[in-house]
């Protein structure tokens, strides 16, 4: 449960069932009635009774519903006096949804690499926008249908929405997409990530598929920091910064980063499929200088 404004709780789909369970388990304890240990539970939540927990769990239901299946629109508080009240209207429930997702935007995207805000502010922050769920009629199928209804809503358009679910910035429809889970080998061989920094995982495999041009060794990228290899797209999140995944290593991902292709170029007794956390110097013992591209001589004037 979460308070999500003075008076409005939300209380999640499962919560109803989690309660009565707990209600069981009080009068086994207590040798109270059912009904009893119900109003037990919802006094508290702070609320007067179980009628009125139930009432927050059903808006928060619907809310659940709309937010999987529907559009949602984040105002900050001095645009949303100009939305559309005919095509969405005001939910406060959404906050129980929406907050933390609010939280973590503003997270993720604080460029102040030496005094970041604190966390209390983020939640202020967050606090400051106000949610809206589209009013009436069928939801949209397609995304382009929601960009021009989320269009409609204001004459400003909003920094965010959520269409089915899925968290979208602004009108150029790019969606916000969900940390992808670690493999165990990478994050064995990359070290767990200090305090403050998150291991930020590549969208596909190297060692199930190619580079760009159907080569392994696209898949793969290298450090000139700590001279080691790791598929492509995987880095250490600190801040705003990109650094090399490995946490003894504090390369940055977009200056000190080099193909590995390049690598075996220079290099060619090195494998075409790296191994994670081996060291391979940049001037191996078989290093090839790349050639100098051929200059034309001028011809001498007799």
């Amino acid at each position: 449960m979460e308070i999500v404004m003075p008076d409005t709780y939300f209380f999640p789909s499962k919560a109803i069932s989690r309660f009565k369970k707990r209600a069981k388990l009080i009068h086994r304890e207590t040798g109270k009635t059912h009904n009893e240990a119900l109003e037990e539970i919802a006094r508290g939540f702070g609320l007067p009774n179980w009628h009125h927990l139930t009432l927050h769990a059903d808006a928060s239901r619907h809310c659940e519903l709309a937010f999987a299946n529907d559009l949602i629109v984040a105002y900050d508080l001095k645009e949303a006096e100009n939305v559309d009240t005919a095509l969405f209207t005001e939910n406060l429930y959404l906050f129980g949804l929406c907050r933390k997702p609010l939280i973590a935007r503003f997270r993720d995207g604080d460029e102040d690499k030496w005094e970041p805000e604190s966390e209390t502010e983020y939640e202020r922050m967050a606090d400051e926008y106000r949610l809206f769920v589209r009013t009436g009629g069928t939801a949209p199928e397609k995304l382009e249908d929601a960009v021009e209804l989320v269009q409609s809503s204001s004459f400003f358009p909003p920094e965010v929405f959520w269409w089915k679910g899925t968290l979208y910035e602004g009108l150029g429809a790019h969606p916000v997409l969900p940390q992808q889970p670690i493999p165990e080998h990478l994050m064995s061989a990359f070290g767990a990530p200090a305090r403050g920094e998150k291991l930020i995982s590549p969208q596909v495999s190297a060692s199930k598929g190619t580079g760009v041009n159907g080569n392994v060794a696209d898949s793969y990228s290298y450090c000139i920091h700590c001279e080691r290899a790791y598929p492509e797209g995987a880095y250490r999140q600190k801040l705003s910064w990109q650094l090399c995944p490995y946490a003894d290593c504090d390369g940055d991902t977009v200056i000190d980063n080099w193909g590995w292709r390049r690598i075996r170029k220079e290099n060619p007794g090195y494998p075409e499929v790296p191994e994670l956390g081996v060291q391979y110097p940049m001037h191996g013992p078989n290093y090839v200088a790349p050639k100098n591209p051929k200059q034309k001589t001028k011809r001498k004037s007799k």
